[in-house]
C-alpha cells in the first residue's frame, strides 16, 4: 500500500468535523490497520506493467521501484483543503492542527461561501447552517439544481431545507472569487477535480478519469477503482460505488492469484445483473435530517439522518481495525 500520509481519514465526515472540532481525532486510523499490508510512505509517479515508481516521503526526492503482480489505482478525487489533506499534512498531528485552525476560522467568520452544489457542498452548507444559524451563507453551483447526480426530489428537498435556514443559493452561477482575502469570510471549495498529483501510466501522462474495461482494468494486471476511474456502469461517483468496486477488484485479484487464466465476471453486469450499479447514497441535512437514496426511491427525515450516522461510525470503526464492522461491511457488499 503506497500512501503519502501517516494516517487515513473518513473524508465524508469532514463537513461535520468543521462544526464539531472536538470529534476530529475520531475520524483517523493508521493506513492498513487490521490488514497484513505493508505500507510504504510516498507518492506514485509512474505505473508500469509490472512495477510502480514512487517518490519517498522519508527522503527528499528519493525514488524507488516497487514490483507487483497486480496493481490497484485508488487515488480518489482531488478536492481542495480542507476536504482533502494538502501536501503539508503528511502527519496526523499536522492534519489535526489544520482542521482545528479551519474550524476556528469558520467559527469567527461572518460570511461563508460554499462552491459546489453536489453532495459535499450541500452537506457543508447544511451543517454550517444548523450549527451557526446567524452566519451569512452563500452556496454557488454551476448546475441549475442542487444534487444533480441524485433523483430530482433530493435537490428539491435540499433546496427547501437550506432556504428555510437562510442559505442564499446561487444556482447556475460560478463563484468569481471576489473578496477572498476578507478575514471575515471563509470559502469552501466543494468541487471534486482531477487527482492531486499527475501519474505517468505506461509511459504517458494519464488522462483522468482512467477509462477501464468491464473488469475495471486498464491492463491485465492494473485495476482502477473509485473516483479516479471511468466506466459506463458507474456513472455517478458515490462512497458506495468506491466501496463496492474496491470489493469487486479484491475478489478479482484473489481469483487471478489462484488461476492466472480465471475468467473474471464483468462489472456490474455479471455481478448485479444490470447495466449500471445501483444508485445508493446518503446525504445529511444537519444532524437530524437527511436523504437516503436507493435508485429512484428517496427516504427523507430523521431515519435518513440515523442511517448516515450509522454508516459513518461503522466505516470509521472498520478503518480503525474493528473486526465486527469489517465483517458487517463485507456482508453488506456481498
Amino acid at each position: 500500500m503506497v500512501e503519502p500520509n501517516a494516517y487515513v481519514e473518513y473524508t465524508p465526515s469532514i463537513p461535520r468535523i468543521l462544526v464539531e472540532p472536538k470529534r476530529i481525532s475520531s475520524i483517523f486510523a493508521k493506513p492498513g490497520k487490521g490488514t497484513a499490508a505493508r505500507v510504504v510512505k510516498g507518492y506514485v509517479t509512474k505505473v508500469e506493467r509490472d512495477h510502480v515508481e514512487i517518490v519517498s516521503c522519508h527522503k527528499s526526492n528519493e525514488t524507488c521501484n516497487i514490483p507487483f503482480d497486480f496493481c490497484v489505482i485508488a487515488a480518489g478525487a482531488g478536492y481542495t483543503r480542507p476536504i482533502r489533506p494538502g501536501e503539508s499534512e503528511n502527519t496526523q498531528k499536522d492534519r489535526h492542527l489544520n482542521l482545528l485552525t479551519k474550524a476556528e476560522e469558520l467559527k469567527h467568520a461572518k460570511e461563508v461561501v460554499i462552491v459546489g452544489g453536489g453532495i459535499v457542498g450541500v452537506e457543508m452548507a447544511a451543517d454550517i447552517a444548523e450549527y451557526y444559524p446567524t452566519k451569512s451563507i452563500k452556496l454557488f453551483s454551476r448546475s441549475a439544481k442542487l444534487l444533480p447526480e441524485l433523483p430530482q426530489r433530493c435537490g428539491t428537498v435540499a433546496k427547501e431545507w437550506l432556504e428555510r435556514r437562510g442559505v442564499q443559493l446561487y444556482l447556475n452561477m460560478s463563484y468569481d472569487g471576489r473578496d477572498r482575502s476578507n478575514p471575515e469570510k471563509v470559502v469552501f471549495w466543494c468541487i471534486g477535480s482531477k487527482n492531486n498529483r499527475p501519474i505517468n501510466i505506461f509511459g504517458t501522462e494519464a488522462l483522468l478519469p482512467l477509462k477501464v474495461d468491464d473488469t475495471l482494468r486498464i491492463s491485465p494486471s492494473v485495476f482502477a477503482v473509485g473516483d479516479i476511474m471511468s466506466h459506463k456502469g458507474c456513472p455517478i461517483k458515490t462512497a458506495y460505488s468506491a466501496d463496492i468496486t474496491g470489493a469487486y477488484v479484491a475478489k478479482c485479484i484473489k481469483n487471478l492469484a489462484k488461476d492466472s487464466k480465471y475468467n473474471l465476471l464483468s462489472y456490474p453486469g455479471d455481478i448485479m445483473g444490470t447495466e449500471k450499479e445501483p444508485l445508493i447514497s446518503c446525504v445529511s441535512l444537519g444532524s437530524r435530517n437527511g436523504l437516503l437514496v436507493f435508485n429512484k426511491w428517496v427516504v427523507t427525515g430523521l431515519f435518513a439522518a440515523i442511517a448516515k450516522s450509522l454508516v459513518a461510525r461503522s466505516k470509521i470503526r472498520q478503518l480503525q481495525g474493528s473486526e465486527i464492522c469489517d465483517l458487517a461491511w463485507q456482508l453488506a457488499e456481498w
